[in-house]
């Protein structure tokens, strides 16, 4: 929750490919928790608590974690004690009923008025995650595109099947990536099954040799499966 918001300086990156791989127990993949500022309150707003909330089912040594209201997009926190000032409780318009109210001491209730959400989000990822724990949990992680601070791509993979994330935190610029799944599969030709494009379930099949090009929008987050 601390470090994954950080994007500009770096800790994003520093957390997923430096941290995590050396920790000894597993933690919570959190965005956000009941003491922090909201996902959606950070720098970069809703398209960051999508990125960060998909990308934290499929990290390593890390059990997803989602604070209530984060998947509406709450943007009012509970509480003001870890990384958040008295200005933090100002987030909603004046004229909200909830305006400068904090859950963990006042009369408060969701938005659940909200015209937009993630539940139809992270029910597809909870559902993929499941669908391949064994291989998140087992298979051996490669981590790629380590000189480009910008870039999280993670690659599971167990000898016949596997799991490619790839996510752009820049929020400016499109990424052209080359991935080279060839050089870490052993194999000639593989099958891409895109599962997740940003926040939609995204059904759709390429058929690759050893290295394809994929194109990451600003903020974008892919997920496929690999055989």
């Amino acid at each position: 929750w601390w470090s994954e918001p950080r994007v500009d300086e770096g800790w994003t990156k520093k957390l997923i490919y430096e941290v995590l791989p050396n920790l000894k127990l597993t933690c919570f993949g959190a965005v956000e928790t009941p003491d922090t500022p909201r996902a959606m309150a950070r720098e970069y707003g809703k398209d960051f608590a999508i990125q960060a909330t998909i990308l934290n089912f499929f990290l390593p040594k890390t059990v997803p974690f989602i604070n209530s209201g984060q998947e509406i997009f709450e943007l009012q926190p509970m509480n003001l004690g870890l990384d958040n000032t008295e200005d933090g409780r100002y987030l909603l318009e004046p004229s909200d009923p909830m305006y400068g109210k904090l859950a963990f001491f006042d009369y408060y209730s969701l938005h659940w008025n909200s015209d937009d959400d993630m539940l139809d989000t992270i029910e597809i990822v909870s559902k993929i995650r499941m669908e391949n724990l064994d291989l998140l949990r087992h298979g051996g992680i490669k981590y790629l595109f380590k000189d480009d601070k910008d870039i999280v791509a993670l690659f599971y993979w167990n000898g016949e099947k596997g799991l490619l994330v790839l996510s752009n935190f820049n929020y400016k610029e499109h990424k052209n990536l080359f991935v080279d799944l060839g050089y870490y599969t052993w194999k000639e030709k593989h099958e891409v099954l895109w599962k997740i494009k940003n926040r939609h379930f995204f059904n759709s099949i390429w058929n690759v040799g050893t290295t394809m090009e994929v194109i990451l929008a600003p903020g974008e987050i892919y997920i496929a499966q690999i055989e």
